[in-house]
């Protein structure tokens, strides 16, 4: 059996995007939709007018539809322009889970390698300073990297963190003059 395929229209049929909250809740389905009567007042007391979200992953917010799963803001994107991104979706703010649309915008893989978040390991740090563990007999406690073209650069030892960080801020604005996040 072939799947459905998700329009905006049947997305709204289903589903009620709140744009302001980025909450998807379900709409009560008719009756006729179901298999038989029963199953569906226990399907619209059990799921009407609740959340949809199915779970959170390390992606962002999980729903299921039509035998899919979707990252909700992928959806959300559907409800308001009525077509899937044509790259991906990036959450202007950082937060994953917050999928109102002032929030959401198009992106590349590009876009979300030169994104600001730091890295898992560098969390503690600003972007592209690490913490030396020891003192090297220069003093220094940090040193500052940039990655491009798949390829690491060492931009020297530092004493403090945002000196690392200033000379990782000026090395990233001489390979693209664009970036302007930081």
């Amino acid at each position: 059996m072939k799947r459905e395929e998700l329009t905006q229209e049947r997305l709204k049929e289903l589903l009620h995007y709140d744009p302001e909250t980025g909450v998807f809740t379900w709409k009560e389905r008719p009756l006729e939709s179901f298999a038989n009567v029963i199953a569906g007042k226990r399907w619209n007391k059990r799921f009407a007018n609740k959340k949809t979200v199915l779970s959170k992953s390390n992606r962002g917010n999980i729903i299921w539809l039509l035998g899919k799963i979707y990252l909700s803001r992928r959806l959300a994107w559907m409800y308001i322009y009525g077509k899937f991104p044509e790259n991906g979706i990036d959450n202007i703010d950082g937060n994953k889970y917050n999928d109102s649309i002032c929030n959401l915008r198009e992106s590349t893989r590009t876009d979300d390698i030169h994104k600001c978040d730091n890295s898992r390991k560098n969390q503690k740090y600003m972007r592209g300073v690490s913490k030396i563990n020891t003192k090297g007999k220069d003093g220094f406690q940090y040193c500052a990297t940039i990655t491009t073209n798949k390829k690491n650069i060492y931009l020297g030892g530092f004493l403090t963190e945002q000196e690392a960080h200033n000379a990782y801020v000026e090395a990233k604005r001489q390979i693209s003059p664009e970036f302007c996040m930081l």
